[in-house]
């Protein structure tokens, strides 16, 4: 067999894994609902898959034979991945249902959300602004005669200081 198809083939179990793994990540956050749609994908995915391993196992021994099966194995994972497309298309379209619908919640919350803190500030965020300046400026007052206390003490200890100064 070719190397050409040996290497088609192996990019498609790959390409296969990945799709099995985007599906298992997509289906997680869905409702038990899509768990028989999920059921079923995978099984199409799997049983495109075992068809490829086949062809390539089969390639080493018999490589006409392999390149037939391998070509017919790919016709027929196409028919399968055709067949399937509409159950993929409607899960896909479900979820993005379902996105659009939890992200109108979350926008909904967050509007809420404002709304509940403009009805606070309006009924109590003045009050508690005007305490705070009253607050403000009274720690602004102790702090300025605490400075001017630490001042005068100072000068005190300097002056002391001068006036016993050793001659």
């Amino acid at each position: 067999m070719e190397d050409k198809i040996k290497k088609a083939i192996k990019r498609s179990i790959e390409s296969l894994d990945d799709i099995d793994d985007i599906f298992e990540d997509f289906f997680e956050d869905l409702p038990d609902l899509a768990k028989d749609t999920q059921k079923r994908s995978r099984q199409v995915l799997r049983k495109v898959k075992h068809r490829l391993d086949e062809s390539l196992k089969d390639a080493d021994a018999l490589a006409d034979e392999a390149q037939l099966q391998a070509h017919l194995g790919l016709m027929e994972a196409k028919d399968k991945m055709e067949t399937s497309r509409p159950v993929i298309e409607n899960f896909i379209e479900q979820a993005q249902d379902r996105s659009r619908q939890v992200m109108d919640e979350a926008q909904l919350q967050a509007h809420l959300g404002a709304m509940e803190a403009e009805d606070y500030w309006e009924r109590d965020g003045k009050e508690l602004a005007r305490k705070f300046a009253d607050s403000s400026d009274d720690m602004l007052q102790i702090a300025s005669d605490t400075i001017n206390d630490m001042q005068s003490l100072l000068a005190q200890w300097a002056q002391s200081l001068r006036d016993n100064k050793p001659s």
